[in-house]
């Protein structure tokens, strides 16, 4: 009985100054409703964070009325949500650590999941510091930064192109080249090619994954074409450079299908 008492004080996550019976306690077999993240993924991209705070209040408060919510369904939520969340401040170019390295952060993130109050808590603070952030950084990296932090961000994009980063910085292509090669000495164009070709030179010596896998990873759904920009920057083909600097057990081997 004892063990039941706990448990049931455990997985009260929602309510305070309730008190609870033992016995009619009943576990719920229904599956619990997920929360529609791809959308609020999209709206914390687009900076909308009051409305996902508001609808992460309203989901959490529908699975309180229904009985579902307990330590178990609340600590999968919060993974499920940071996962999200980590994945966005990724695509804005933010590291998690620089983001939540503050006492604050280090102070709510161990409650995070012990209550829906320690768990809103938290996710207020979290939402309020990525947009403080996301704003400090975009107003203090220059074009030539944007570019290539987007750059690293979808390298293995085979859509990714001049034009697509032109308009991701809202420039005129050309323009952009003229800006980019000034503060760098090289084009936007061979700033890609020299990027996808130092990651691929970097899975070949370090990794065994297949020469058409990395072709892949690195934004190239032609092996032959990969194949041929590689040797035009290196020298060699992949498998020979493979040969010569592989690491790991990879030298020596020849992986292409």
């Amino acid at each position: 009985m004892v063990h039941k008492l706990t448990q049931l004080e455990k997985n009260n996550v929602a309510y305070n100054n309730t008190v609870f019976m033992l016995s009619g306690q009943k576990q719920s077999s229904k599956p619990v409703t997920l929360p529609d993240l791809p959308v609020w993924s999209v709206m914390l991209k687009e900076g909308s964070m009051s409305k996902v705070l508001s609808e992460v209040e309203r989901y959490l408060e529908s699975l309180m009325q229904a009985g579902e919510l307990d330590a178990k369904v609340l600590h999968q939520f919060h993974h499920d949500f940071l996962q999200m969340l980590y994945h966005v401040i990724m695509l804005k170019g933010i590291q998690a650590r620089e983001l939540l390295s503050d006492a604050e952060s280090m102070e709510l993130a161990p409650r995070a999941t012990r209550s829906v109050t320690d768990t809103l808590a938290w996710i207020k603070h979290i939402m309020e510091r990525s947009l403080q952030y996301v704003n400090t950084v975009e107003q203090t990296q220059s074009v030539a930064e944007r570019v290539k932090n987007h750059i690293a961000i979808h390298l293995n994009e085979q859509e990714l192109s001049r034009e697509e980063i032109a308009n991701h910085v809202y420039l005129n292509p050309d323009y952009l080249d003229r800006i980019f090669k000034k503060e760098t000495g090289i084009s936007v164009t061979e700033y890609l090619v020299q990027e996808r070709m130092g990651m691929a030179k970097e899975l070949l010596s370090k990794s065994g994954m297949s020469v058409s896998s990395i072709a892949v990873h690195v934004g190239y759904s032609n092996l032959a074409h990969f194949s041929k920009r590689f040797k035009s920057v290196t020298g060699m083909n992949p498998n020979d450079y493979r040969q010569l600097h592989g690491r790991n057990g990879t030298s020596g081997k020849s992986k292409t299908e």
